[in-house]
């Protein structure tokens, strides 16, 4: 079989079969979600030295170089976008009574806004299909996606939009898609939510804080039943049926 670079498949891809752990609190106040906008690209150019750890910032420090125009350096790309699913490879099985996926698509939207000349001599080139170059993708949550080798598109293009309205800004929108048998890897989300380990071992208890916290506070229907059992002015409590200015079962805070 011959190698495809448009084709990534991740270290992951052949790992064993065990369910990962999962994080032991996840429906209370404490869950965490990270913002999924795109907001930057990092692009190395086919054969530039790539970081050390792919994973760390710092690493990534010596290898990015905006001025550099002899694709000896990574450039880093600012704006906002998304990276979705646009398709996927079904094979039926055994007369169909099996299905597996194969080859998944998904592609990049990138609206640059900041649009400089060298925003444009970028865009053009992609408009010749040229994409001899690796992408990590970052977004606004702290992600980084693409791995240890980046993400090489199959697919390239860029339009410069200018559109009719008196408030309307020049943009850039790029495109471009990418194929891979597995998610690519990306950054780690933080391995818990509330300072307590991933699926601790039977019987350990999730230290949910804030929750434990919650649970603590009283309930009253008025900031006058609150005060007389001792709540002080600007201190929380959670409201009851009948409240005077929160709905049942809302945090509150006692403001008289």
């Amino acid at each position: 079989m011959s190698f495809n670079p448009f084709t990534i498949l991740p270290d992951t891809l052949c790992d064993a079969f065990d369910i990962p752990a999962l994080a032991q609190c996840q429906d209370t106040t404490t869950y965490l979600q990270l913002r999924s906008q795109v907001g930057g690209l990092l692009i190395l150019p086919v054969g530039a030295t790539p970081p050390d750890d792919w994973e760390l910032q710092s690493d990534w420090a010596g290898v990015v170089d905006n001025s550099a125009t002899d694709n000896s350096k990574a450039k880093y790309l600012v704006g906002r976008g998304s990276f979705l699913p646009n398709g996927i490879v079904d094979i039926n099985l055994a007369g169909g009574r099996l299905i597996e996926n194969r080859e998944r698509f998904y592609r990049l939207t990138f609206v640059v806004l900041n649009m400089n000349d060298g925003h444009t001599g970028f865009g053009k080139k992609l408009q010749k299909n040229v994409r001899n170059f690796d992408v990590w993708i970052l977004t606004i949550g702290d992600r980084m996606i693409g791995g240890e080798k980046g993400l090489r598109p199959y697919y390239v293009n860029a339009d410069f939009v200018f559109n009719e309205g008196n408030d309307d800004r020049e943009q850039m929108v790029i495109t471009m898609d990418f194929v891979f048998e597995q998610f690519p890897a990306m950054t780690s989300m933080l391995p818990d939510f509330n300072g307590t380990p991933i699926a601790p071992p039977d019987g350990g208890a999730c230290n949910c804080d804030i929750q434990e916290l919650l649970n603590d506070l009283g309930t009253y229907d008025s900031d006058a039943s609150a005060a007389a059992d001792g709540v002080l002015v600007g201190q929380a409590y959670i409201a009851a049926a009948g409240h005077d200015r929160s709905p049942m079962g809302d945090l509150t805070t006692r403001l008289s």
